[in-house]
């Protein structure tokens, strides 16, 4: 059986044997080594990672308020299988004097580059008119020398010619909510309604923004349904559409969903998948993989997210005051101006910052962070072992990849 050595803060790992891993534990746990073993090639190699600088990753305040995310409304013309936010939407919409109001308290915080992200406990574009709305006054309100980034999040029903124009010229990047195969995405994201299937609206629309030259990528969410279709998914986009360099798959948020030869079979899957991206020039990723390449002090540093009631949250997932963690996370309220309660914000700053108590010794610890708050609050102690045992292994899985390779 091998080993995978690996120092994270050093960004450092190798195969090892038996022989080597049990030295490496002596070195960790400070037992004494051997003159012998002092004379290795491997204790050599331990002594030269000892002395790589290690730079921790800061642990930064909640929200950047240089990165504002705006849900204007939580209205959705989809019924997703798996939506987080179907039970508890509010019926309000962003009122346009608060709306001008964190605008303004965001593009004061910063002459260079202000994040402007568009998402929806929803559909942003069924308030395509207060979208546009909040767009312009965005380039209207801007200094000369300030960059916008504006990203939207969509479900790409609602789109159309003029609307696709209209975000091309103003520099928009789409992430669109898209799971990709016919059957899947007929099954998992059907229209309200239940008129008709989604999947022809959808890939008629991407085809659009495609002849448009604008950036966009796939989000798509991995249930038991999908789970083993990953590299399919990447053959589809691939064949099917032109700009697409990146693919992001997420196992669903849903507890109960998540067992463990749920995750055995993601493994598996995702990492095919991201052998099929790299031959076609797609990379694949989720929230795990992307932690590879930064450490982090805590999984989510934290939103500046504006709710549809004009409220201040941590987290765009719990925006409604009918989630039962909402008291937790919002932080703050758009009145005559943007007020912001730090007490409140250091409270949030502390339960996103928790850990258990078995990360002090995990690998994954400067990884996965202590995991999603969100996934945390709602978990039993079952499906969080559950969860941790699926990150470890997955972060073993693209270690062993990356070395291999």
């Amino acid at each position: 059986m091998g080993y995978i050595i690996y120092a994270p803060l050093q960004n450092v790992a190798f195969f090892g044997n038996k022989k080597t891993a049990e030295l490496v534990n002596r070195y960790i746990q400070g037992n004494e080594i051997s003159e012998e073993d002092r004379h290795t090639a491997v204790w050599r190699y331990l002594s030269e990672i000892r002395d790589i600088q290690v730079t921790l990753p800061r642990s930064k305040t909640v929200g950047s308020e240089t990165c504002i995310v705006i849900i204007l409304s939580q209205s959705c013309n989809l019924a997703c299988t798996y939506c987080y936010a179907q039970e508890a939407r509010s019926k309000k919409t962003l009122d346009k004097g608060k709306l001008r109001i964190a605008i303004d308290f965001a593009l004061s915080k910063s002459s260079k580059t202000v994040d402007f992200i568009f998402i929806g406990g929803g559909e942003p574009l069924l308030n395509w008119g207060l979208l546009k709305y909040a767009i312009d006054y965005i380039f209207d309100a801007r200094k000369k020398s300030t960059q916008i980034n504006i990203t939207v999040t969509t479900n790409a029903t609602l789109l159309n010619d003029e609307r696709i124009n209209y975000l091309k010229e103003h520099g928009a990047y789409l992430g669109i909510s898209y799971d990709i195969l016919p059957r899947v995405q007929n099954i998992q994201r059907p229209f309200a309604d239940m008129n008709h299937d989604s999947f022809d609206v959808v890939d008629a629309m991407i085809k659009k923004v495609d002849d448009a030259g604008i950036l966009y990528n796939f989000r798509s969410t991995i249930t038991k349904l999908n789970v083993n279709l990953m590299p399919e998914m990447v053959d589809f986009v691939k064949s099917n559409y032109k700009n697409v360099n990146k693919l992001h798959f997420e196992p669903v948020l849903s507890a109960e969903d998540n067992d463990e030869d749920f995750y055995k079979e993601f493994i598996e899957s995702f990492m095919k998948a991201r052998r099929v991206g790299l031959k076609n020039n797609i990379r694949v990723y989720n929230s795990i993989s992307n932690s590879l390449d930064k450490l982090n002090s805590r999984f989510c540093r934290g939103e500046f997210c504006v709710t549809p009631d004009g409220d201040i949250v941590a987290c765009h997932r719990i925006s409604s005051k009918g989630e039962f963690a909402y008291g937790l996370v919002d932080y703050g309220y758009i009145g005559e101006q943007v007020n912001i309660d730090q007490d409140k914000k250091s409270k949030i700053y502390n339960i996103f910052n928790a850990k258990y108590e078995c990360c002090s010794t995990c690998f994954a610890k400067w990884h996965c962070a202590g995991g999603c708050p969100t996934e945390r609050l709602s978990q039993t102690p079952e499906q969080r072992i559950s969860k941790c045992d699926f990150t470890k292994s997955l972060i073993a899985s693209l270690l062993e990849d990356r070395l291999s390779n």
